[in-house]
């Protein structure tokens, strides 16, 4: 398995920034989540989370 460094993260978000799927590379990075979590949130647990709870 190959870890991206943050140098790589930056370069990845940086090409990304313009592409429809942003937020959930933004997201998965971020937060570790897999694809399933991501696609799996509503709208209502943007609230949720922005309250500090975990997935």
């Amino acid at each position: 398995m190959t870890v991206w460094d943050k140098h790589e993260v930056e370069q990845f978000l940086k090409v990304a920034k313009n592409d429809r799927l942003y937020i959930a590379f933004l997201l998965a990075i971020m937060t570790g989540m897999r694809q399933g979590e991501i696609l799996g949130l509503r709208w209502k647990d943007s609230k949720r989370l922005s309250k500090g709870k975990r997935i």
